[in-house]
């Protein structure tokens, strides 16, 4: 893991942590304030501490024959609880919040319901 600390164009200094894949970004990095792409200064952030840092000692080499593990059972965590203690945040844009918080607002106004007045009950 791999903290990266990115000053926008704009002046807005944000940082965030990373597991680099292949040296580079997984994921479109933007900044929180104007929206611009950040992705190419992270990913120089990355190539500069990747060639700061010592070379990794070697793995040691695995034994003849490893006992068979049984597969681990998928953890059954409902959607939308809380990450593990130390598992790297999502990023998202500001207009990917935004598009969603204006999703989430049609669908509350399609399932609305009329509200009906007692006057117009017919009684």
């Amino acid at each position: 893991m791999i903290t990266i600390k990115v000053v926008c164009v704009c002046g807005q200094k944000f940082a965030f942590d990373v597991e680099p894949v292949n040296g580079r970004m997984p994921y479109v990095v933007k900044c929180p304030v104007c929206g611009a792409d950040g992705t190419a200064s992270a990913n120089d952030l990355i190539t500069q501490k990747l060639a700061a840092a010592p070379p990794a000692a070697a793995a040691p080499a695995a034994p003849a024959h490893t006992p068979a593990a049984a597969p681990a059972a998928p953890s059954a965590k409902p959607p939308g609880s809380p990450a593990p203690p130390g598992a790297p945040r999502a990023v998202r844009s500001y207009a990917a919040v935004v598009a969603a918080r204006e999703a989430k607002a049609q669908q509350e106004v399609q399932q609305a319901k009329p509200k009906r007045k007692w006057w117009r009950l017919g009684m």
